[in-house]
């Protein structure tokens, strides 16, 4: 495609909203899915007509849809929808063991190199990997069961190079939590098959808990990364320039760490590297 496309999920359905470079007149394709809650749509850098979403049905559960022609036509990714954990099978109300579901789906991250590899990230259990178009999954990063990766960047520079963001939260009719000891910034070198932890890298916040955090990794300056920290002890906006490896600390602005659950992303700028 060419021009400017944005991809829009709601609570009530997902649009595609289109333009050419000037973004003065906008087509609106949608609502796709009308009704359906789309925690998260995203397109393939390298088939720009290849698009994910991930759709919330109730009590059918958690689906992957996917288009292969821009959005004209949705179909849900076949194959079971469930994983093994380090945990094993829980514990039905019936008493018989089930494998683990997803919950939701925060984050679809599709690779910059193959339009059919894509990274999910997960409420109840972190991030997990497809390689066939999402047919298929694979655990890749896992803290624990009230843990989900909410956010997920790859360096455009070096598709080996991924940060991820894990939050421990649990929100439900007598229970709200934002944070704990599962939460944190994971940083991977060989495309997403091991993680390290660089939440405590020099110059981020070396005590108290992690909640949310954003994180973006800037496609113009190469080895900057920025991410936006919800912390017990000195939150706020931090600034990487070496890859992960050390951060400056550059506002605790209150405005831009409000209410988590609906907030807390942080975007490059894909012009100029001062801009976020």
């Amino acid at each position: 495609m060419s021009g400017v496309r944005v991809l829009v999920g709601t609570q009530k359905g997902a649009f595609i909203l289109t333009s050419d470079e000037a973004r003065k007149d906008w087509e609106i394709s949608g609502p796709h899915f009308a009704g359906w809650e789309i925690y998260h749509i995203n397109g393939s850098a390298v088939n720009p007509n290849r698009l994910y979403a991930s759709q919330s049905t109730g009590w059918f559960g958690q689906l992957i849809q996917r288009s292969d022609d821009g959005g004209e036509t949705w179909a849900p990714v076949d194959g079971d929808f469930t994983y093994a954990t380090p945990t094993g099978d829980h514990l039905w109300y019936d008493g018989t063991l089930k494998p683990w579901a997803f919950t939701r789906v925060w984050h679809l991250e599709p690779s910059l190199a193959d339009p059919d590899t894509v990274l999910a990230g997960v409420e109840d259990a972190a991030m997990f990997r497809s390689t066939d178009g999402g047919k298929s999954w694979q655990l890749v990063l896992h803290k624990s069961d009230r843990a989900g990766a909410v956010d997920i960047t790859l360096d455009p520079r070096n598709p080996d190079i991924l940060y991820a963001t894990v939050w421990e939260t649990h929100r439900n009719f007598w229970e709200l939590s934002s944070g704990g000891p599962d939460s944190g910034l994971w940083k991977s070198t060989d495309g997403g098959d091991t993680w390290t932890d660089i939440s405590r890298n020099p110059g981020l916040p070396q005590a108290g808990i992690y909640g949310k955090i954003g994180v973006s990794a800037s496609p113009v300056q190469a080895g900057r990364v920025w991410a936006l920290v919800e912390a017990s002890e000195k939150p706020g906006l931090y600034r990487s320039d070496d890859f992960g490896r050390t951060w400056e600390f550059l506002t605790d602005d209150q405005n831009l760490r409000y209410r988590p659950w609906y907030y807390m992303h942080v975007f490059a700028d894909t012009r100029n590297p001062d801009t976020v």
